[in-house]
């Protein structure tokens, strides 16, 4: 479905609503306010960042609750991870959205310190071996449409470790889509002529999945794209 509604958002990029965190933590708008799809004329905005949130989670509620009847979400202990630099407003909102879409037992967590957690459970041998006492641990989260970096210190005594979180990097609006921009504007720099708004959005969303797959598969060399 998230595969299909790309393709589409890519042919009516008007009808489209993508980068929905970095609109939630953007303190520049309001952010309750229907400004989304922001691609869209004033009257086509028809969705908060709030809302889109909302209906992201609420989605994800429902398959777990059709995949598992008997044990539905809202009983569940649910951690919702979060961009490090997300500021109070931002993280109350998304409170608020998890709330309204059925998630009461709610815990927050910063996207970095999951991945490292993450990490740590994934590798515990090789992490019990390198992580030292008062070692600084750098988390670098390139995001879709977001970087964040994160500084944790390592503690240890005896057996038991904890983590500080140090220092956060301000919140930068630079990822994965600006490659795949750059990308789809180097193609329309080699064709030599000026693509419409509709070939842009097709080229970007080609480039992104030839990035994706060339990325995945050392062995691929090269990906073919059609305008």
């Amino acid at each position: 479905i998230g595969t299909y509604a790309r393709e589409q958002g890519a042919l009516v990029p008007t009808r489209m609503v993508h980068s929905a965190k970095s609109w939630l933590s953007n303190p520049d708008v309001d952010r309750t306010a229907k400004i989304l799809p922001w691609d869209a004329q004033e009257g086509g905005r028809v969705l908060s960042p709030v809302d889109v949130s909302k209906e992201i989670l609420r989605t994800m509620g429902d398959a777990w609750n059709a995949a598992r009847p008997e044990q539905p979400l809202a009983d569940q202990d649910v951690v919702l991870t979060v961009p490090a630099s997300f500021d109070e407003e931002a993280r109350e909102l998304t409170v608020q959205a998890a709330r309204e879409a059925g998630i009461e037992k709610l815990t927050l967590i910063e996207e970095p310190a999951a991945a490292f957690y993450s990490w740590i459970a994934n590798h515990l041998a090789q992490s019990q071996k390198s992580l030292t006492d008062g070692m600084l641990v750098l988390v670098c989260d390139v995001g879709g449409g977001t970087s964040d970096f994160t500084l944790i210190r390592v503690g240890r005594q005896g057996d038991r470790v904890e983590f500080t979180r140090t220092a956060v990097g301000k919140h930068l609006l630079l990822g994965g889509d600006n490659l795949d921009l750059t990308l789809a504007w180097l193609v329309e720099s080699k064709l030599g002529k000026t693509l419409s708004v509709r070939q842009r959005s097709g080229l970007r969303r080609q480039c992104a999945s030839a990035k994706e797959r060339l990325l995945s598969d050392p062995d691929l060399k090269s990906v073919e794209i059609t305008v």
